[in-house]
């Protein structure tokens, strides 16, 4: 193939506190870094190697973006482009988009194929709404309000101080930093969460679940549910879980636990006994294990 193509797009635009970035990328990757600043700054990279130079001039017109500004809303649009899929010869075709913006807008994106990552040097104090149909998603730095929803691709949050209110994803969802909230949602993903603060809600489908609670936890509630998918919870010691553990399979083997407690339902249910302090537990699987243990 031929050296390529390059087009290139800047523009800078006005910041205040609430106003929603909204990001419709196509194709093309996302980066959105929160910073120290008083303006929205947006750079467009598109790149276009084929066989053919007039498809590398023409994929880049029809993914050139489009921007919409106003003072509550900024709107940035490639266009979804499919001409690569009906191109015959080799071609290679790449675009991203990276933000910085002040920390205290809200940021929405939507996109069809690419990841999507969010960081920065500030935790987000606006709401953080990603949506991706094949991509890999990671929000790397705190956010009050975080939504995720992927039918594809590993999903990683983490940052302290966060509350992730909700994720969706076929993949993998995993978490690391004091979290005090999180809400996940998953058909076949695996969910993992680390050094957990607070209260964890999870209903997965074929995927395993672990969660982690750091020293000090203040949890509100704990409930995890499962279709196949294992399920692995671990607090610290001195804290205890006072709750129920249950299974659909007649098989105790499929419940471990660390904790004491009163077997119902012909072993498919374990009662947890309370003993100081506990987190609110409620653990169901139908036919996968769950291992409750103390670290």
């Amino acid at each position: 193939m031929a050296e390529g193509l390059h087009a290139r797009e800047a523009a800078e635009f006005a910041a205040q506190p609430g106003k929603v970035v909204h990001i419709e990328a196509g194709s093309f990757a996302v980066e959105v870094r929160a910073v120290q600043t008083d303006c929205i700054h947006i750079l467009v990279d598109g790149e276009a190697q084929s066989t053919s130079g007039l498809f590398e001039r023409r994929w880049l017109d029809r993914n050139r973006p489009s921007f919409s500004d106003s003072p509550a809303r900024l709107e940035v649009v490639v266009p979804s482009d499919p001409t690569a899929a009906y191109t015959r010869g080799q071609y290679f075709l790449r675009g991203t988009i990276r933000v910085t913006l002040p920390a205290f807008c809200h940021l929405e994106v939507d996109n069809t194929v690419g990841s999507v990552t969010v960081s920065g040097d500030l935790p987000f104090d606006g709401s953080v709404r990603i949506a991706t149909t094949l991509g890999a998603v990671a929000v790397l730095n705190a956010a009050r309000d975080v939504v995720v929803s992927t039918g594809s691709g590993d999903v990683q949050l983490g940052g302290p101080g966060s509350e992730w209110s909700g994720a969706k994803s076929t993949d993998q969802v995993s978490s690391r930093g004091c979290d005090r909230r999180v809400d996940v949602v998953t058909r076949s993903g695996t969910v993992t969460m680390e050094n957990i603060c607070g209260g964890l809600s999870v209903t997965g489908g074929s995927g395993a679940v672990s969660a982690t609670w750091s020293a000090e936890p203040e949890v509100q509630y704990l409930a995890v549910r499962t279709g196949a998918g294992d399920i692995t919870i671990s607090v610290p010691r001195g804290f205890s879980l006072r709750g129920t553990a249950s299974t659909a399979t007649l098989d105790s083997r499929l419940i471990e636990s660390d904790f004491a407690g009163r077997w119902d339902d012909r072993h498919r249910r374990l009662q947890l006994r309370t003993d100081g302090a506990s987190f609110p537990f409620l653990a169901h699987t139908v036919t996968g294990h769950i291992n409750l243990t103390v670290r």
